[in-house]
């Protein structure tokens, strides 16, 4: 059984022919559970699957009702992963797959690491390898300035 705000928003998908959802629980709730006698709440990742045709109208029906789509955990096997409410300003592939199984966290470190990865490679795009006391003006076409001797 899901909680009652979890089950009111995806009541908004009851109509929405070709979506069906996978309710996935974490190995580590699960072992929980079984040392426990009483019944408890635990965690779990709902993973709303149905035609890429019908992502856009999907993302926009759970907005509406204020439910808003995290990576998943897990996916199964061969299946590829498109959030029609996650922004990416890049074009290319709208398949996200490599970011299953990343929470917030994960996500923003990664995007950091790729920001600092690439302003440093940047800088050392198309320059030679100057040892330090190899005071040299390198010319480039790239200069809009020329140097002064």
């Amino acid at each position: 059984m899901i909680d009652l705000m979890t089950a009111k928003k995806l009541e908004a998908l009851k109509e929405q022919a070709g979506v069906s959802t996978k309710a996935v629980v974490e190995s580590k709730a699960v072992k929980g559970l079984s040392r426990k006698s009483a019944k408890s709440a635990f965690k779990i990742s709902v993973n709303i699957y149905g035609y890429e045709l019908d992502a856009r109208d999907i993302g926009q029906q759970l907005s509406k009702v204020g439910a808003f789509l995290q990576h998943p955990f897990y996916l199964d096997e061969g299946v590829e992963y498109l959030n029609p409410q996650f922004f990416d300003p890049q074009d290319g592939s709208r398949y996200i797959t490599h970011l299953v199984g990343m929470d917030e966290t994960k996500f923003q470190a990664r995007a950091f690491s790729d920001v600092v990865e690439g302003v440093l490679s940047s800088l050392d795009n198309g320059l030679p390898n100057l040892g330090i006391n190899d005071p040299e003006i390198i010319l480039t076409d790239d200069l809009i300035t020329p140097l002064q001797e």
